[in-house]
């Protein structure tokens, strides 16, 4: 389905704006039925992990808001996985996780 990247320095285009933290993660799961996630280039990988700090800073509405457009995507589980591992999930969901994710809800993601 392709790849994923930043324009210019990732981790700095993510400062700028850190709603693009949430738009990255919806872009990743807009791809037709039946197609693999799009992943992100390395770059852009690194630069979402742990990227939660920057989704705190948002506001509930815009979070929200873009959390009911990744669960629109065709790839939503694989999405909300990887937020669940970059610790961004966690934000979003102030406060749940993957320690409080046990391993079957993780799977149950695939």
């Amino acid at each position: 389905a392709g790849v994923l990247r930043a324009i210019g320095d990732a981790s700095a285009r993510l400062q700028q704006d850190a709603l693009r933290v949430m738009r990255a993660y919806r872009y990743l799961g807009a791809v037709p039925a039946g197609s693999s996630p799009r992943l992100p280039d390395a770059a852009l990988e690194g630069a979402l992990q742990g990227s939660g700090g920057l989704v705190a800073q948002l506001s509930r509405e815009r979070v929200l808001g873009e959390m009911q457009r990744i669960l629109r995507t065709p790839m939503m589980a694989a999405v909300v996985k990887r937020m669940l591992l970059d610790g961004v999930l966690e934000v979003v969901l102030a406060g749940k996780g993957p320690k409080e994710v046990d391993s079957t809800e993780l799977r149950a993601l695939e």
